[in-house]
């Protein structure tokens, strides 16, 4: 097992919001984020990532202001798909529009289903948590998605994540889409989580039917798994 220094994983346990898990019985998978330690538990091992680059095994796009990096996978050996979307912006390039940003995953086949979500907003500002049945959050049998409003008050540290665990129905398996997307207009809860799933959208994830909420979007690059 490798040796994780006692202080960091103290202060990253009293964090107790900010944990996920998301593993089953023997499998045990965990997020413990803080703003500065991001750290995954695989079993009985220790693996420190670093959050100023692209983590090992992610799909990664970054530009000047932030960085975004989505993971999704099979279980070996088992129908279960974890997946994991991820945004940070560089603590000098906080956004001066402060409106519902998007984040969502798209699934080609409707052959998966949802066993577990949750979306998170971190800032200096204070922590905002995304359910799945909550009225910010979007589901259809091919995507999920979560408009995030910006805390007004935030103003050098800010990131959002989604996590999420499933299960395919078959064998045919699947292929993951994710998008990260900055509102660069001052938008309604209503508009911005009037999209729906498909490609050729924002990201190959969003598609919105009137043209001046889709232009309301940064339409950043979206990420394959």
């Amino acid at each position: 097992m490798v040796l994780v220094n006692i202080s960091l994983y103290l202060r990253l346990e009293e964090l107790g919001k900010n944990l996920v898990s998301i593993g089953e019985s023997e499998f045990l998978y965990k997020y413990l984020k803080a703003p500065d330690d991001f750290i995954r538990i695989n079993s009985d091992n220790l693996m420190p990532l670093s959050n100023t680059g692209c983590m090992s095994g992610y799909k990664c796009y970054e530009n000047s202001d932030l960085m975004i990096q989505f993971d999704a996978y099979l279980e070996t050996g088992s129908n279960i798909v974890y997946a994991y979307l991820y945004a940070r912006w560089d603590s000098d390039a906080i956004p001066t529009v402060k409106s519902f940003d998007i984040m969502g995953i798209r699934w080609d086949n409707n052959n998966f289903i949802i066993d577990k979500y949750n979306g998170y907003q971190r800032s200096d500002a204070g922590l905002v948590h995304y359910a799945i049945d909550g009225t910010n959050t979007k589901q259809a049998s091919n995507g999920i998605g979560t408009a995030m409003n910006i805390v007004d008050d935030t103003s050098y540290y800010l990131e959002f994540e989604l996590s999420l665990v499933g299960h395919l129905t078959n064998s045919s398996g699947n292929v993951f889409y994710a998008s990260y997307q900055h509102a660069q207009k001052d938008l309604i809860l209503n508009e911005a989580r009037s999209f729906t799933f498909g490609s050729g959208g924002l990201g190959n994830v969003f598609v919105y039917s009137v043209s001046s909420i889709k232009n309301s979007y940064s339409n950043y690059p979206g990420l394959i798994e």
